[in-house]
């Protein structure tokens, strides 16, 4: 395996691709948004990551866990909002002093894509969505009037992916199964206080559980 071709350059794609690099494998990598260092974030796009020790080990390995954990903001627990107005922490480990750090998703993604890119068997196609693929040759089909046949391919295209659809479609008893939420997504934007600071408690995860909703 000397070439690879990665559909998607997200979080998965983007270190994937900073792994093979290391091992000397010429690595491609399609993705449909456009580059990420360039455009708005999408709305959705902005929420952090939860980052935990499996997070870290996968950095520590290609060099970046020192870099990301200084960006990062610890977080305790939870803090639950009840109806009444009042709050109750849960923290999410009993030992004093543990906790996962909050990393932008977008800061980590850009931050994965400068790195995969200071190799130069590594290039990125932004604005090329995968809409189509050939188990038998390896033809990848974006949505440009163009093809690409790969030695091999790996798929880190997400939810919606072509290759996966592509599998179900001509691989026998490949089966997938895909649930979708009735519920949306909205993002709120909380100002900071008068004097530049919080005005929440910054080091644990915020919900507001209501019903079946948080």
């Amino acid at each position: 395996m000397s070439r690879v071709t990665v559909i998607g350059a997200g979080l998965a794609g983007s270190l994937l691709a900073i792994y093979l690099a290391k091992r000397g494998i010429t690595v491609e990598i399609f993705e449909a948004r456009g580059d990420l260092r360039k455009e708005a974030v999408t709305a959705g796009r902005s929420i952090n990551l939860a980052l935990s020790d499996r997070g870290i080990a996968a950095l520590r390995d290609v060099g970046m866990d020192e870099y990301m954990l200084a960006e990062a903001v610890p977080m305790y627990g939870r803090m639950i909002h009840n109806v009444s107005g009042d709050t109750k922490l849960l923290p999410y480990s009993g030992r004093k002093g543990e906790y996962i750090n909050s990393v932008s998703r977008t800061g980590l993604n850009v931050a994965l894509i400068n790195e995969a890119e200071k190799f130069e068997n590594v290039s990125f196609h932004f604005n090329e969505r995968c809409v189509d693929f050939d188990c038998e040759s390896g033809e990848t089909s974006f949505s440009a009037p163009s093809g690409f046949q790969a030695e091999t391919v790996i798929a880190t295209d997400g939810a919606g992916s072509a290759i996966r659809e592509a599998m179900e479609r001509s691989i026998p008893k490949f089966e997938v199964s895909q649930v979708f939420l009735e519920h949306g997504y909205k993002e709120l934007h909380i100002p900071p206080a008068v004097d530049g600071g919080f005005q929440l408690e910054k080091n644990v995860l915020h919900i507001w559980p209501r019903h079946q909703f948080i």
